[in-house]
């Protein structure tokens, strides 16, 4: 398993898990939080995810999702 998460990995060797770090590349702009951003401002963040994972969050109208929780949806939900 592997995790960089202190509680995942606690959780994981408590349960008998072996648990390794993964090394993190540029955190700055391969995060989470950048490509949110990005989403929420029309950017670019394909270029951030794998084409597999940027098929997952079109399936699932991801970026309608995401403008919608931080209140940046443009159907006013």
């Amino acid at each position: 398993m592997y995790s960089n998460n202190p509680y995942t990995r606690r959780l994981f060797a408590e349960a008998g898990f072996e648990v390794r770090d993964s090394p993190l590349y540029n955190r700055s702009e391969y995060s989470g939080t950048e490509v949110r951003r990005r989403i929420k401002s029309g950017g670019n963040w394909t270029s951030l995810v794998p084409d597999q994972v940027a098929d997952i969050i079109d399936e699932i109208d991801g970026v309608e999702r995401i403008k919608q929780l931080s209140g940046e949806s443009e159907n006013g939900i």
